[in-house]
């Protein structure tokens, strides 16, 4: 998803999530994906910011469509 820098003006093609949006993209409760992500089983946060760690959105969504693929039904 692409955004408008509201200081230039440029396209940013970066969607940050924390903790709980991480958590809803994987459908997962955020209790569960903090557990994940601090047994790392997670994909690494790109930053740790003083509100707790951010990935991209492509990494979740790809972690979570690898992590249920490996799924035996």
């Amino acid at each position: 998803m692409s955004r408008e820098c509201s200081i230039c003006g440029r396209e940013i093609d970066i969607d940050l999530v924390g903790s709980q949006e991480a958590a809803a993209l994987a459908g997962i409760s955020r209790k569960a994906f903090t557990m994940t992500a601090s047994r790392g089983k997670a994909p690494e946060p790109i930053a740790t910011l003083s509100c707790g760690p951010i990935w991209t959105r492509s990494q979740i969504e790809q972690w979570a469509a690898n992590r249920y693929a490996r799924r035996p039904s």
